[in-house]
This record gives C-alpha cells, sequence and structure tokens, in this order.
C-alpha cells in the first residue's frame, strides 16, 4: 500500500511485519532489526537477525539467497486479524510500508541445542543493480538527468514512489556542459558525476531514498524552511502540560524522547577547521581569470534579524574568526567555472550539522521520516528567573531516522541536525550568546 501526500497513518501499539520473498518471518523470531536511512548516504540499509530453530529455514534457503526481496509493514498491533497489506481503522490507515530492500550477504551460525541464528544484510536494490549503459546528457539541467535516471529504474525490477514535486527540486544549471556516463553505473553517475556539480537557488543539494521510497533532490534551506511534523518530548506523560499540547496539536503527534546525545562540531575536527574561513582561489579558464577571496559560512538556518529572535550565531568563537586571514587554501581549476563554484558551495555543507542530536524515541514513524523537521520541547529550568529556555529547544531538522526492533519493542532513533542557534535573546539558557560568530558579520580590519 502506499501513502498518499499528507496521510499520517494511525499507529498507537507499532508491530512489525517482515516478508523474505513469499516467506513471512515470525515475530517471536526476531531478535533485532536495524533500519537506517540518512540523507548523507542517500539509500537506506537494513540489518535482521532472527532464531532458526533447527536450522530449518536456512536448510530450506525459504525466501534466501543474494537479491531476494525483503518488504517491511509496520502495522497497528491492536487490530484484531490484521493481515500483511492493509488494516484500516475508521480513523484512517493503520499500515506503514517501509522502502523495500535486497539480500545483499547472510550470516548464519549455530549453538549444540541445534538454535540456529541467520543475519541478513540488506541494501537497496538500487546499490545491487544498476544501469551500466553509456549515455550523453546535454540540454538539461542536473535535475532533469537525475530525473529521467530514477524513472528508468522499472526496467531494472524496482521502481520508486511518483517523483514528487515538494521533495524533487528543478536545479540551477542551463544544460550547456554535458555529462557523458560511460561504463558507469547509473547509481554512481549520480553520486560522481552529477551531484557534486547540482545547486538549487544556489544552494547544494541533497540526494537521498528514503523510508517510505520516495527519490528527494532538495536543499537544507528548503527543508528546514517546512513547519515541524511532530513534537519531541523530553519528560514523561505527567510533565505534559498546556504547552506542549498546543504545539502537539499543530503537527501530526507527539513523541516521547528516551534519551539524547548532543555533538556540536563533526567526527571530524579538521573538517570544520578547514571550511570555517578559507581563502579560496578559482580558476576561470574560459577568460583566463582567476577570482581569490575568503569564503565565509553561509548558514541556511536564517541570517540575523533586529530583535529578540536569534538564528545567525554558530558554535564558533568570534574572535578567532576575527583575528586570522583564513583557516585554510583551497583552490578549484580544470572545469568551466560553474561547476567549481557548486563545489565550492557544497564543501560547506558540514555547517548544516553543526549541531547534531540523536534522540532515541517512543516510535513515531508514521508521524515523521527523513527529510522533515520536529520541533524539541525540553522544560524550562525553573531554578531561574524567569525560567530559562534550553537553546536546544525549537525547530530541527531529521536528517537520519533509525527503526529498532528488540523484545517486541518498536522505537526510533533520530539524528538531528541545525546550523546555528534558535533563540530568544529575552530567556534563553546560552548567557554569552555575542562571543560566538554570527553569519553575514562584517570585519573591520
Amino acid at each position: 500500500m502506499k501513502l498518499l501526500p499528507g496521510v499520517v497513518p494511525e499507529i498507537n501499539k507499532p508491530e512489525l511485519r517482515i516478508i523474505a520473498g513469499v516467506y513471512p518471518i515470525p515475530n517471536d523470531a526476531v531478535e533485532s532489526f536495524d533500519f537506517v536511512v540518512d540523507e548523507f548516504n542517500h539509500l537506506p540499509r537494513c540489518v535482521i537477525r532472527f532464531k532458526d530453530f533447527g536450522e530449518k529455514r536456512l536448510a530450506s534457503m525459504g525466501g534466501l539467497g543474494i537479491g531476494a526481496p525483503i518488504t517491511f509493514n509496520i502495522v497497528e498491533g491492536d487490530v484484531a486479524n490484521l493481515k500483511y497489506d492493509v488494516g484500516k481503522l475508521t480513523n484512517g490507515i493503520t499500515n506503514l510500508e517501509l522502502t523495500p530492500l535486497a539480500i545483499s550477504k547472510i550470516h548464519s551460525s549455530g549453538d549444540a541445542g541445534n538454535l540456529g541464528h541467520v543475519e541478513l544484510l540488506l541494501e537497496h536494490p538500487w546499490k545491487m543493480f544498476m544501469d551500466f549503459s553509456s549515455h550523453a546528457y546535454a540540454g538539461d539541467a542536473n535535475s532533469e538527468i537525475i530525473r529521467k535516471l530514477v524513472e528508468n529504474a522499472e526496467g531494472r525490477g524496482f521502481d520508486f514512489e511518483d517523483i514528487d514535486s515538494k521533495m524533487f527540486f528543478s536545479s540551477d544549471e542551463d544544460g550547456s556542459i554535458p555529462r557523458y556516463k560511460c561504463g558507469e553505473g547509473d547509481y554512481d553517475f549520480i553520486l560522481n558525476r552529477v551531484l557534486p556539480y547540482t545547486t538549487i537557488n544556489k544552494y547544494p543539494a541533497e540526494f537521498w531514498v528514503d523510508e517510505l521510497n520516495r527519490v528527494h533532490l532538495d536543499t537544507y534551506k528548503n527543508m528546514y524552511a517546512n513547519d515541524p511534523k511532530a513534537v519531541i518530548f523530553f519528560g514523561s506523560e505527567a510533565d505534559v502540560n498546556d504547552d506542549v499540547i498546543a504545539a502537539g496539536s499543530s503537527t501530526n503527534g507527539l513523541a516521547f524522547a528516551r534519551s539524547k546525545l548532543i555533538k556540536i562540531g563533526t567526527d571530524n575536527p579538521e573538517e570544520i577547521i578547514s571550511i570555517m574561513k578559507p581563502c579560496v582561489s578559482i580558476d576561470d579558464v574560459a577568460h583566463l581569470l582567476t577570482y581569490t577571496g575568503n569564503l565565509f559560512p553561509k548558514i541556511a538556518g536564517g541570517k540575523f534579524k533586529k530583535g529578540l529572535a536569534d538564528k545567525s550565531h554558530i558554535p564558533i568563537m568570534f574572535e578567532p574568526m576575527a583575528m586570522n586571514d583564513a583557516t585554510a587554501k583551497k583552490i578549484y581549476r580544470n572545469r568551466p567555472l560553474s561547476d567549481l563554484k557548486a563545489l565550492a558551495m557544497r564543501e560547506q555543507e558540514p555547517f548544516n550539522s553543526l549541531f547534531t542530536i540523536k534522540v532515541e524515541t517512543t516510535f513515531c514513524g508514521n508521524l515523521v521520516q527523513t527529510g522533515d523537521n520536529v520541533q524539541l520541547y525540553i522544560p524550562n529550568d525553573k531554578t531561574q528567573t524567569p525560567p530559562a529556555k534550553h537553546w536546544a529547544n525549537g525547530k530541527w531538522h531529521v536528517r537520519a531516522i533509525r527503526y529498532t526492533y528488540e523484545k517486541g519493542v518498536l522505537l526510533n532513533t533520530l539524528t538531528l541536525c541545525r546550523p546555528s542557534f534558535d533563540i530568544n535573546k529575552l530567556n534563553t539558557s546560552v548567557t554569552n550568546i555575542d562571543d560566538y560568530y554570527a553569519v553575514g558579520m562584517v570585519f573591520d580590519r
């Protein structure tokens, strides 16, 4: 069953259904399920581990084999005698169908008691079955090249949801630069030869397939501008107050956070240092010119506005940004000027994840998907007068979602990101916001 735009499945007690080919994997046999979709990784992946009593499943190879399809449904567990396809209540749809994947590797182990364990590593079928035919593309924007390759997938035994203009946007290129696909799979061609030079309204494009098998071509700026789809609340049901209810009433619903991990900066510190304030040189081979200057952060979270709200400051100290001439030297050459500018802008993508929060929540996959936004609600610090609002409150972009299933419980872990503080200066927990660099600052040196 395919979800219609705007439809929110009603799933209060989620249960997982897994089918390998036409053979169901019993729920009581599933030891672990780890389904991950991340904008940065482009395609969903999954690992399933289940008990194989008497090793009968391995012996029969029922539904197992490299390339065999695996389908997943998350259903409302309170519905009696629910079938594998569609369950309905009077209040709407109660079935969520995740992106079908294919087996890429099979592991099996057993113990002396003849209890076997099977582990399946799953990839999106596009990763395994690409189109390697050669083709020259001229006269099309990069978005149209990607669209044609996506729509051609059906001939290889799988397809995607119909492209949605609210998730797949036209890019800036005029088609004057030809792109050549020679001896390369179409998926690899997109990632290596097209996407690096693709911008939408002068911002680098993000490309991925989400957990509902929808193809996205969008920018962080576009996505972050959308309203939150759900509220993630840090507290128990007893802590829910009128403010939380009001915030949740304008979204698809409310989920409760079980734990969180906050990271400021990326896993590679040198990456951030090199793009904080690089000195950039771009060669224009057509006119035998070289353009040189400093490339300052171009953050999509919002520029500084007069008043109390502040979305401009990023967690980089102001003083070293003002005192140092550059943090790196970068040279872009040997390509058309428009491609070089796109490459320079793409290197600034890590700024969009300067703040990252991983939040484990009660199941919310029916409320929000990757590419959406959520609103975090952390209760105020009542020890301060007036009560201080935690800087992590507010809107966050959902960059990744992990679905896990263990001991009969289905949970989500959301990877949330944003580039800058989003605070109200009157009641924020941040006491020294002006010590940080604000996007758009001009240094008088």
